[in-house]
């Protein structure tokens, strides 16, 4: 029985292994941040396989941190509700992890880089010597 069970357990992880493999790839883009204190933190711009993009991805800060919403289309019900659906989704639980973790991750680098600018701005107005000590001569 504990062959069976090892054997069982094998096949999963090497079935997953496998789907995880047959993905095309994914890339990120982030196509603007959003510094403006509201929820919505960034917009990206999404390659697969290089021969789809979907555009109109969106990092959203929530409840529970960071997540990735899919472009959406609106409609009114026939009860006057106001509802969404996704125009682009992933049909598999690996996908669906591909593709936000390859957003989060472009969103991460360019939080980081944005930083690094900020920082170097910075930098260079304090160095110039008259940035720091202003004094408005006539």
């Amino acid at each position: 029985m504990a062959n069976k069970k090892t054997n069982t357990k094998a096949a999963k992880e090497n079935a997953q292994v496998k789907s995880e493999s047959n993905l095309p790839s994914i890339d990120a883009r982030i196509s603007s941040l959003r510094n403006d204190g509201s929820h919505f933190k960034a917009n990206a711009s999404v390659n697969i396989g290089g021969a789809f993009a979907v555009h109109g991805v969106s990092i959203v800060e929530g409840k529970n941190g960071l997540f990735v919403t899919m472009p959406q289309r609106s409609y009114t019900n026939r009860s006057g509700e106001k509802k969404y659906n996704d125009v682009f989704h992933s049909v598999s639980k690996e996908a669906h992890d591909a593709l936000n973790k390859a957003v989060l991750d472009a969103y991460q680098q360019a939080l980081n880089e944005s930083k690094d600018e900020t920082e170097s701005e910075e930098e260079n107005l304090s160095d110039d010597g008259e940035s720091e000590g202003f004094i408005q001569t006539m």
